[in-house]
């Protein structure tokens, strides 16, 4: 049997331990809460005993795996728990497995029935596994109440009153979360709801379930003696300090067995009270390296010159095959191809062509290497993204494609069918407000379950689009910039993007190594940096004349070409004949 705990018309009312089949409301809606977790009838014994809940440390279990998120700005909040349901439907499971609910006030409660991870089991451990899981799949998401998993804590039942705000807790589709504003979901949240959830066809997801065995394994929480040794570096320290605190706080949850996640949300909890506060990129770096080489096999390997030379070889060997070329020779003999794991930036002025030339030179990767591209267009819709590749594959302009579609010309569509035919490892994703951590898991998604195999190239249209924080845009951009280069080596694949230049190039004028806006950390990242401007004087009726610089190589020298980008086709070559 499960019993419960209850209150009913407040929280003074706890302590009322009942059989989940026996439980009614009998008419009551306010201020009504039930207990996160459920027990046998060894809580109910102890309160009978004690008459409080207070103490008892037994065994419990649940249903569901719950999600509590909640802040002063509904707004916010509402978009980090949209953004935190597009990581589970990308990383785990569909969105019907999470049932979704506004709170009645400041937040809103997610849950996943438990059968979508394993088959839960009573343990006087169990709420130390539900956090250790919560805690590892919101890492990075704000607004998270991380202080909700205690054996005894209770949860708002649905479709009672908040009497803060006189608003019911009730259930909303995803659909809702999107669409409606605030305002509007407070409105619907005037009175109950009732619609049925999405339980009858859940199936077991394996990467819940490896990850919810990893928390099983609880690590012993630290004594309240060690506690006491950082309590006074939680309390914040002053600019200058800040960075060596963190350093030594880190350290110090290590040495006590915190795990990474619980080590970078202590973390951010105490930068809470510095001020000025370290970004969040300076915080997650630092716990990155403290978990680096904590464990033996995390330990780079150490190449002797031998083994070096060794690897060079293998490295050479297949250079070829996995290198990746713009498409014009004296450019790609001097940079000898990007190889994965490197970066290159393309800079340029808006509207000079920057995004058509990425696409081109992935759709051409993908033509002759049949290795997987994934091109994030961040500002183009797909159709877009398509019209460009039927524009560069069939040599027709954009507005013949849509003639020819829209009237049902079979003999173009067959012509088209047959050269995207020749593109098919060509994938595009155009979702909007991407950050970095969403990029990187949309690529091992795409991985392991579109390709089945690694990704041959990643383009990115354009670092300004990319959402992520800072203080302020130069630091942002930095954080961005580093960032990609960071990716590139974890996945090992080679990364092209575009970033738009400082203001204070005018019309044609030449581009150096410094036009990247908003920050230097663009081209000190980079391996390769690539600036495009236009030549205005000598474009013609068919073609616009481009200059392609090499302002950045580690393999050897700078230089420049004069290349054509054809306005129909949205081609490029070097010569301006007709393509």
């Amino acid at each position: 049997m499960k019993y419960f705990e209850y209150a009913i018309g407040g929280l003074v009312n706890r302590n009322q331990i009942i059989e989940a089949d026996k439980f009614s409301l009998n008419g009551q809606r306010s201020e009504c809460y039930k207990s996160m977790f459920y027990f046998d009838d060894g809580l109910k014994i102890y309160v009978d005993k004690t008459k409080s809940v207070s103490g008892y440390s037994g065994q419990h279990c649940s249903d569901y795996l719950y999600f509590d998120f909640d802040g002063s700005d509904l707004h916010e909040v509402k978009a980090e728990v949209e953004k935190f349901i597009r990581f589970l439907e990308v990383e785990y499971m569909p969105i019907e497995y999470v049932s979704i609910f506004f709170s009645g006030n400041k937040g809103f409660h997610l849950s996943i029935p438990f059968k979508a991870i394993s088959e839960p089991e009573f343990s006087i451990e169990f709420y130390k596994t539900v956090k250790k899981m919560v805690l590892k799949l919101t890492a990075g998401f704000k607004f998270v109440d991380a202080g909700i998993y205690q054996i005894n804590r209770l949860m708002r039942l649905e479709n009672t009153i908040n009497a803060k705000s006189g608003l019911y807790k009730i259930p909303i589709t995803f659909e809702e979360l999107v669409s409606l504003s605030v305002a509007e979901i407070q409105e619907v949240a005037k009175t109950p709801r009732e619609f049925e959830q999405y339980e009858d066809e859940i199936k077991e997801i394996s990467g819940l379930r490896e990850l919810y065995l990893e928390c099983k394994r609880v690590e012993t929480e630290p004594k309240q003696s060690n506690v006491n040794e950082f309590t006074n570096i939680l309390q914040g320290v002053a600019e200058g300090n800040r960075n060596n605190a963190a350093v030594k706080l880190a350290g110090l949850f290590v040495a006590k067995g915190f795990d990474e996640t619980l080590t970078l949300v202590m973390l951010k909890l105490w930068n809470q009270n510095n001020n000025p506060k370290l970004s969040e990129n300076e915080i997650q770096g630092i716990v990155r390296s403290c978990f680096r080489y904590k464990k033996v096999d995390a330990i780079p390997v150490v190449y002797s010159i031998g083994s070096g030379f060794n690897e060079y070889k293998q490295f050479v060997s297949t250079f070829d095959a996995v290198k990746v070329k713009l498409g014009f020779e004296p450019i790609d003999e001097k940079i000898r191809g990007l190889v994965p794991g490197e970066v290159a930036v393309i800079l340029g002025r808006t509207s000079v062509g920057k995004s058509a030339f990425l696409q081109w030179i992935g759709l051409n990767y993908a033509k002759r290497t049949k290795q997987p591209v994934l091109f994030f267009s961040l500002e183009m819709p797909i159709s877009s993204v398509i019209e460009r590749s039927i524009q560069i594959s069939t040599g027709e302009c954009g507005y013949d494609v849509e003639r020819f579609i829209k009237s049902g010309n079979v003999n173009f569509e067959q012509e088209v069918k047959a050269e995207l035919q020749k593109i098919q490892s060509f994938y595009s994703v155009t979702k909007s407000g991407l950050n970095l951590e969403q990029i990187k898991n949309i690529i091992q998604h795409s991985e392991e379950n579109i390709f089945k195999q690694k990704c041959g190239l990643i383009l990115i249209d354009y670092l300004g689009l990319i959402a992520g924080g800072g203080r302020d845009l130069y630091e942002k951009t930095s954080n961005i910039a580093r960032e990609i280069k960071t990716i590139a080596k974890d996945i090992n694949t080679p990364i092209i993007y575009l970033s738009q230049i400082n203001r204070k190039y005018q019309g044609t004028d030449e581009l150096d190594i410094s036009a990247a806006r908003d920050s230097g950390a663009v081209e000190e990242a980079a391996d390769f940096v690539f600036g495009l401007r236009r030549v205005d004087a000598e474009d013609t009726e068919d073609s616009i004349k481009l200059e392609l610089g090499v302002l950045k190589n580690r393999r050897g020298s700078t230089g420049k070409i004069e290349i054509y980008m054809n306005k129909k086709s949205l081609n490029f070559t070097t010569d301006g004949k007709p393509f």
